[in-house]
């Protein structure tokens, strides 16, 4: 049966080449990351459609036309349709009709002035393999980071008076900044391996950060920092290779031979690189793209993004938190059945 697929609005671990090493107790930090919620206009959780969905413009029995749009959304009003632009379009006549009209019955409600306009991106797949799914928002747009740091650095294990853990300890943090410029963040754990010294190690260093840009009456501020504890003589990897082709990329994630997926990248300013960074099952992993934010490419990355590594140990999942991977995409298609 024919149908229209309207997307979301939005590894074998040897082939990394790991090598175990020990080094040296230490503290690793990533950079911070802005992890500001977004508002329920943002993230479409009101989203709302008066119109009936898509359907195949079937006009005879040997009809099995096939047809792609993507197009990009923008809210400005809380009780209007939003602007469509069209990204990319293989679609006959009769199924863009399809498409506008369904479009101009989305609704955002509890769109705020303090929101801005909201964009979203969206697919529609005239064909008759996937059913429908829910539209995924583009990342709100983020002012630049102006956290200050301690000029102290965060204390290795030996310098803590605890007993050295045997395996890598992670922790990750969330921040938020309220009042001025001088108050201190109110921290709270939003992940960790177990270890409550560490734990409380980490949140008594990040009570030292400060965010002068701030004024009081501004919106809370949200950022998140990870720790990796290295303790000595523990094991810990480090991958030979952090550089793949995407379909290399892909061997190298859980369930690849089961996943489907359909992709035209010559849709999306190709060839292009993703930098991926790999945070495990309990945190979204991430993707960017290379250069300015391209919309073509949202679904994608988005996609790309729940991928998890083929890890096979407890250790190998901690060593690799945070690792940063590029990931090169070629131009053609990818087809996943």
């Amino acid at each position: 049966m024919q149908r229209c697929r309207q997307s979301s609005l939005w590894a074998v671990v040897a082939g990394l080449g790991l090598a175990s090493i020990t080094p040296a107790t230490r503290a690793q930090t990533n950079a911070l990351i802005d992890a500001t919620p977004p508002s329920a206009a943002q993230s479409l959780a009101c989203l709302e459609r008066s119109a009936a969905a898509p359907q195949y413009p079937k006009t005879s029995r040997y009809d099995h036309r096939t047809g792609l749009m993507r197009v990009r959304l923008e809210f400005k009003q809380p009780d209007a349709a939003p602007s469509v632009e069209v990204l990319a379009n293989t679609a006959a006549e009769d199924m863009q009709d399809q498409v506008f009209a369904y479009l101009k019955g989305y609704r955002l409600p509890c769109l705020k002035a303090s929101d801005g306009s909201v964009a979203a991106v969206q697919e529609f797949e005239f064909s008759g393999m996937q059913p429908a799914s829910r539209p995924l928002a583009e990342a709100p747009k983020r002012e630049p980071l102006c956290v200050v740091m301690p000029r102290h650095k965060a204390p290795a294990i030996e310098e803590l008076g605890i007993r050295t853990p045997s395996a890598p300890e992670i922790t990750v943090l969330a921040l938020a900044f309220a009042g001025d410029g001088q108050q201190a963040p109110e921290v709270q754990i939003i992940h960790s391996t177990g270890n409550k010294d560490l734990e409380e190690a980490a949140a008594t260093y990040v009570k030292d950060y400060r965010m002068p840009c701030r004024k009081a009456g501004d919106e809370v501020n949200v950022v998140r920092q990870h720790f990796v504890y290295v303790p000595q003589r523990s094991r810990f990897y480090t991958p030979k290779k952090t550089d793949f082709a995407l379909a290399e990329f892909l061997r190298l994630t859980q369930d690849f031979d089961t996943v489907q997926a359909r992709f035209d990248f010559n849709t999306m300013s190709c060839p292009f690189q993703v930098r991926y960074t790999y945070y495990g099952p309990t945190l979204p992993n991430e993707t960017k793209s290379e250069g300015s934010p391209n919309p073509n490419r949202a679904l994608f990355l988005q996609w790309l993004s729940q991928r998890q590594l083929a890890v096979t140990t407890v250790a190998m999942e901690r060593s690799l938190f945070g690792e940063k991977f590029t990931v090169h995409v070629p131009c053609g298609r990818l087809d996943l059945d």
